[in-house]
């Protein structure tokens, strides 16, 4: 039985090169920062990787906090040259991400809190001081709001079982591996133990090293299902998306017939301070007060929805270090740059939007919509309420008061 899931000799081998690393940080470090990366075999994360050290490790002085694991020279290279001595080179480690949670096994097995960080990160800020550390796993939130991101009463209707038809459970988005903090738990390093095992097993089977091929295979429960990835189209490949799911089933499927659950506590972190990309592209550079550095700036950002877009990198380090939001403006939602690309930022509609007047009675009364409302104010967004159209163009939220209007035709 060999519970770091490196399979044997192998296993044996990379924990005596992780715990060879670890005398290397600093023994008063709050915890070790886990980096696993490919090197020559994903450019893009090597891109990544540079930036993380440079922008962030190096700036934050954090060196002597950070384990880099990695079966690429190259990759090891670059992390001594930026000053991270703590490196675990494994030759021959076929998958990088069971390769990751088998190190993070061992660190946990040796009594270290081990913060997972993905290369396609930005750290703004140190995140150690704002871990509550009240729980086995803290990991970020693929979500992007309140709803998303912490869950809501999910009710199916079903009118044939009478009094008893509605039926409720949870909802909630999947978290992330790539920012995760496991403290030195028995029921982390149950986590590692399984998700490494399973990624390794998956790897053996598939072939799949640790980036995918061009072929999207899917994996059990579907890709984006209780545990896929974010996003679509280019970015991660079939190792990330099984990582995603296993890490998920790990930390959120109960005990049940043979199958016994790790039996983690976990928390959710705040994504508005460790932020994903969507949520960042998508909200937070659009929104008035989230938009301003001086008044929000996340302590992390992860590529988690651009991993095929290292670059976005350097543009959220413009904009929350120099206060350069203009490079970050011209990305789109979803992939490339500028409003025509895929999920454009639809700037020309937030100008129509923002031209928008509060409407007259006379216009209620020509709008079905506007007499619609006249008979049922009140909504909910995202599940979140109330949400109220009152007369006259007054909007009230949980948020604060504001103004809705009707768009005109074109």
């Amino acid at each position: 039985r060999d519970d770091r899931g490196g399979g044997g000799e192998a296993g044996d081998a990379l924990t005596v090169a992780v715990c060879a690393a670890l005398s290397q940080l600093d023994p008063d470090a709050p915890e070790v920062m886990l980096v696993a990366v490919d090197g020559r075999a994903d450019p893009a994360a090597m891109d990544a990787l540079r930036s993380l050290l440079t922008r962030g490790v190096a700036r934050l002085s954090l060196q002597r906090r950070v384990l880099i694991v990695t079966a690429d020279p190259t990759a090891a290279d670059a992390a001594r040259k930026a000053g991270v001595k703590a490196v675990a080179l494994v030759a021959g480690h076929q998958s990088r991400v069971a390769l990751k949670w088998a190190a993070a096994h061992a660190a946990i097995s040796a009594g270290w809190p081990v913060l997972l960080l993905d290369p396609h990160t930005a750290l703004i800020q140190d995140p150690s001081p704002f871990f509550s550390r009240d729980s086995d796993v803290e990991a970020a939130s693929d979500g992007w709001d309140d709803t998303t991101a912490y869950g809501y009463d999910h009710v199916v209707d079903d009118p044939d079982m009478g009094w008893s038809r509605f039926c409720h459970g949870g909802r909630v988005l999947s978290s992330d591996p790539g920012f995760a903090l496991l403290m030195p738990t028995a029921e982390s390093a149950a986590v590692a133990a399984l998700v490494a095992a399973r990624l390794l097993n998956e790897a053996l089977q598939v072939g799949v090293s640790t980036r995918s091929t061009g072929v999207n295979r899917g994996v059990a429960g579907g890709a984006r299902g209780v545990g896929g990835g974010p996003g679509g189209g280019p970015g991660p490949g079939d190792a990330e998306d099984f990582e995603h799911l296993a890490f998920n089933e790990a930390i959120f499927l109960p005990s049940h017939g043979a199958y016994v659950a790790p039996g983690v506590m976990r928390r959710t972190l705040n994504y508005l301070c460790f932020a994903n990309s969507k949520a960042v592209f998508r909200f937070m550079r659009k929104d008035r007060r989230f938009g301003d550095r001086d008044a929000h700036a996340p302590v992390v950002v992860r590529l988690s929805y651009h991993r095929a877009e290292p670059a976005r990198l350097e543009d959220v380090y413009l904009k929350y270090l120099e206060g350069n939001g203009g490079p970050l403006g011209t990305w789109s939602d979803g992939n490339g740059k500028g409003e025509g690309a895929a999920g454009g930022d639809n700037s020309a509609t937030c100008k129509m939007h923002a031209a928008l007047v509060a409407p007259t009675p006379g216009q209620e009364d020509a709008s079905a919509m506007a007499q619609h409302f006249r008979l049922h104010r009140t909504w909910s967004w995202g599940g979140v309420t109330p949400f109220t159209f009152g007369p006259g163009g007054r909007l009230s939220t949980p948020w604060g008061a504001g103004q809705w209007g009707l768009v005109p035709a074109r």
